[in-house]
């Protein structure tokens, strides 16, 4: 098969086209309108701003500059493109923005709405809460009625932007906001049950609810596949019995994580709410104590900008939107129905209810957007030959978990270039034929269910429904999975897969030239499909490689796998218990075969499962022994049955005898940087000899372009990714020790490190490693510690080439600066991760970016003293951190969790104390 060959053609040349399609005019002069805040819906729409006389300028609304279209259109038709530029500000949009088959531009003369140059415009779906009132504690009110909105129903509520949790039990835990925060189904529960939950009297108290039937219940059902939001019909305190008004999607095990929400009794926390309904009255706990200067915001709208057509034989077409920031609305902020050719670019799109953009038709562009925080995923298609590329999508699902960063459904769709991580489930999810998924970036998905795939297709009985799917030139890593039925406790079973292919219908597709590692479970799982191939991916640090779970009538399903390049590090014993059970496979031998170098077949005869198997290159690497990676072992005995290992000492000739690897090679592929995910191939590697051929890991991911909306994107470190990690088996690692003396003179905190003992290296922390915890070639730092009853003194002295090449102007991660985290561990519970930034100009803060709490953050940094110099090779600076604002007693913890690194902006190099692989902050991996 040539995978260079018309389809990828098509690709480039409809990203092409889109590029340039809101940055320059089409064809012919434009006639523009306009809209501006200080505009009035009375005026002509054709200045940018107003007049001098203040009789003319641009329109009020979008509304209004769309109805001056239909009457340009009305007068004459359209004989050119027309534009619509929003000057900045915030539009609180009264209605959905609706564009109908009516309102359609034309292939010469499209129309487009758009961000007036530079500004930025946004839409909102929602309502400002103003008029509060002290209610009792910290909880204020607001009567809706008074403001004129007593007619709407919302469970979403914005603080300064943010959402804010519906009053709940257990409230979220700030440390842990993904894992934190749940109950656990009571031992004994009701076996089967998909409505009857069960609960631990000592943990629950509904009976302190006023009117229960109106909370309801956020569950994970069975083995946290998604979660389900549902009422309560009743509950029985006697047995402890929770009913619930509806079946949920699947049974409620033992040990189902569940919370209670939207009980008035449970508002106890910091930017909690509740809505009384009956009497319109809103209830809220800011999360500072500036209620008064912040902006409360509720969803009003369903969507917020609507592109609706009459149907297949008179759609909207050739509408662009682009450039806005659209947030806060109950369903989804951009929708499109019966539309074609219609495009959504640039824009930034949070605060939803439920999807970013969801599209309904054929030929639509959804191109260079930024979606976060929706209730549900990020782009959900159903229909023909539409585009998305080069969307970054992040921080979805935040309601509802089974939604995946992109929907596709339907036919000759192409996802490309895309950019999509930290969402709860799956990344990406397709069903239907002849589509294209290329180029995409998913990582760190699966942080909240179980069983999560980085791109994944399920269809059931009907064979007609998936097929002819190329799956390409992806990178696919950390597909984690959920795995914790209750804290501290992980669970056997499930995990991440890189691509799933799950039913026994979903058949015919080509997975080619993807990189798939560190996904816990498996790099790509075939259940039960028919004539897929595998071939020229990098699979690694997953167990197994490639798994078939065949249909037991033992169909012959000829699917191929070859030509991949299948590498193991650190091969995790508790992974191999976990697959054990699973993996029995019959062959036509009498042995029981789980020798399986390249994939693992359940339910049926390999021979079934799998035609070929070849010229695979196999590497175990970090001291996984060749045993480990071909087969499984000590399982003993499952619900399927006892097996065995092979018969045989070489595993992998007995597995050639089968007719399988008969090319295939255990070596070196020669990566030229698998440490820092570098999975090039040196030209000498064996792999090419085997007829590989090279991935073009450079274009994998997000491009620059006019039409993003945001360049370069921000990187973006989901701070709770550290509950998710895998457990790998490895040796475990020393931390390193920082010692701090106990000071018996008064220091003195201005900047000048002269006094402190750099000399003595027993007392002195060397700063020289990267983020992987490799050397770094930027100057070094050093760092010196003290304390005494009342605080913690920390002296840091920075190298730098050249202090003039200093910045001090921009955003953290943007300037040369200095990050400290510290943690208390001497208690039962963790403290919070303490997080402060200190900066050459004498500047520091401290953040609640490693998770600490805004009370927290900001008591630290009233009392914290920072002072910093520049000298001729370097640049200094002291901290003195009092005990009283940590919460550590000194007398108690004489350990603490630690780490220090600095941004040396001039040698683009962050120079750590120990680096974690991730984040300074990630303190489990640091030192003390």
């Amino acid at each position: 098969m040539k995978y260079d060959s018309c389809p990828m053609i098509r690709a480039i040349v409809v990203v092409l086209v889109v590029g340039t399609m809101m940055c320059s005019p089409a064809q012919g002069a434009v006639a523009n309108f306009y809209v501006a805040t200080n505009g009035n819906d009375a005026w002509s729409g054709k200045l940018p701003a107003p007049n001098a006389a203040g009789n003319d300028g641009p329109f009020a609304t979008l509304s209004r500059a769309r109805d001056a279209i239909r009457e340009l259109k009305a007068n004459g038709g359209l004989h050119q493109p027309v534009k619509v530029l929003v000057r900045g500000g915030t539009y609180y949009l009264a209605e959905t923005f609706t564009l109908e088959s009516q309102d359609s531009g034309t292939i010469s003369f499209p129309i487009t709405y758009m961000a007036y140059p530079g500004a930025k415009v946004v839409l909102s779906g929602g309502r400002p809460v103003t008029g509060w009132k002290p209610y009792q504690g910290n909880i204020w009110q607001c009567d809706l009625k008074a403001l004129g909105l007593g007619k709407l129903t919302f469970k979403q509520l914005f603080y300064n932007g943010e959402r804010q949790p519906l009053a709940r039990f257990p409230n979220v835990d700030p440390q842990r906001p993904r894992t934190g925060g749940f109950l656990y189904i009571a031992e004994g529960g009701m076996k089967g049950s998909k409505k009857l939950l069960k609960y631990d009297p000592s943990k629950l108290d509904p009976s302190r609810w006023a009117n229960p039937t109106i909370a309801e219940v956020n569950v994970c059902p069975y083995h946290n596949w998604n979660n389900n939001i549902m009422p309560i019909a009743e509950i029985d305190t006697a047995n402890h019995i929770i009913t619930l008004a509806r079946n949920a999607n699947y049974t409620l095990t033992y040990d189902t994580r569940f919370y209670i929400r939207n009980a008035f009794e449970e508002l106890d926390a910091p930017g909690e709410w509740y809505l009384d309904s009956k009497t319109k009255t809103l209830y809220f706990w800011p999360p500072d104590d500036d209620l008064a200067q912040g902006q409360v915001v509720v969803p009003a709208l369903d969507n917020i900008i609507h592109i609706k057509g009459e149907g297949a034989n008179n759609p909207a077409c050739y509408l662009r939107i682009g450039g806005f920031a659209i947030q806060a609305c109950q369903v989804h902020a951009v929708h499109l129905t019966a539309a074609q050719h219609c495009t959504v670019a640039k824009c930034t799109i949070t605060n939803t209810g439920h999807h970013g953009v969801h599209v309904d038709g054929s030929d639509n562009r959804v191109v260079g957007n930024d979606i976060a925080y929706t209730g549900a995923g990020g782009i959900y298609v159903d229909g023909r030959n539409n585009l998305f590329s080069n969307n970054h999508i992040y921080d979805t699902g935040v309601i509802l978990k089974r939604y995946p960063g992109i929907t596709i459904r339907g036919r000759g769709n192409i996802a490309t270039h895309n950019l999509i991580h930290d969402v709860p489930g799956f990344g990406m999810r397709f069903r239907g034929h002849d589509n294209i998924l290329e180029y995409n970036e998913i990582h760190h998905v699966g942080l909240e269910t179980n069983l999560p795939g980085g791109i994944y297709s399920w269809v059931g009985s009907d064979s007609t429904a998936v097929g002819g799917t190329i799956i390409r030139f992806n990178r696919v890593s950390d597909a984690v999975g959920w795995g914790m039925p209750s804290p501290g406790q992980w669970q056997s079973g499930g995990g991440g897969t890189g691509i799933w292919l799950d039913g026994r219908y979903v058949s015919d597709n080509t997975i080619y030239g993807n990189i798939l590692i560190r996904n816990k479970r498996t790099g790509v799982d075939i259940h039960g499909g028919l004539n897929n191939i595998v071939e020229n991916n990098i699979m690694g640090s997953g167990i197994p490689s490639t798994c078939n779970h065949v249909r037991p009538e033992d169909v012959p399903c000829h699917n191929r796998i070859v030509r991949n390049i299948v590498y193991y590090a650190n091969i995790d014993p508790w992974l191999q218990r976990v697959y054990g059970w699973t993996m029995k496979t019959i062959t036509e031998t009498t042995a029981s075969a789980s020798a399986t170098p390249v994939f693992v077949c359940g339910w049926s005869s390999m021979k079934a499962a799998i035609a070929e198997s070849d010229y695979n290159l196999l590497f175990p690497i970090s001291g996984a022994d060749i045993d480990a990676l071909l087969y499984y072992r000590g399982a003993g005995v499952g619900w399927r049955g006892s097996w065995v290992n092979p018969p045989v000492e070489d595993r992998f000739s007995w597995w050639r005898s089968l007719g399988y690897e008969a090319h295939s090679i255990i070596a070196d592929p020669l990566f030229v940087d698998v440490a820092n995910d570098d999975f090039r191939l040196q030209p000498d590697s064996p792999a090419f000899k085997l007829g590989f051929k090279p991935i073009p890991q450079e274009r994998i991911g997000l491009y620059p372009s006019p039409n993003r909306a945001s360049w370069p994107p921000a990187e973006h470190w989901d701070i709770w990714r550290e509950d998710m990690r895998m457990r790998v088996a490895a040796e475990p690692k020393a931390r390193p020790e920082f010692k701090a003396a106990k000071d018996t003179t008064a220091i003195i905190v201005d900047g000048e490190v002269g006094e402190w003992p750099w000399h003595d290296t027993t007392q002195t922390a060397v700063l020289q490693q990267s983020s992987s915890g490799a050397a770094t070639n930027a100057p070094k730092s050093y760092a010196c510690a003290a304390y005494d009853d009342e605080a913690l003194y920390i002296a840091v002295r920075n190298l730098v080439r050249d202090p003039k090449l200093l910045k001090t102007e921009g955003e953290w991660g943007g300037k040369d600066g200095l990050e400290i985290a510290l943690e208390d561990i001497s208690g039962d519970v963790l403290g919070p991760i303490l997080n402060l930034y200190g900066y050459p100009d004498g500047q520091f803060e401290s953040v609640t970016t490693a998770g600490a709490s805004e009370q927290v953050a900001r008591k630290l940094g009233e009392t914290v003293t920072y002072a910093a110099q520049i000298g001729a090779e370097d640049w200094s600076c002291e901290w003195r951190i009092p005990w009283a604002a940590t919460g550590i007693d000194p007398s108690k913890a004489k350990k603490l969790w630690f780490n220090i690194g600095v941004r040396k902006i001039a040698a683009d190099a962050w120079v750590i104390w120990e680096g974690t692989g991730g984040t300074i902050y990630w303190l489990d991996n640091a030192g003390d």
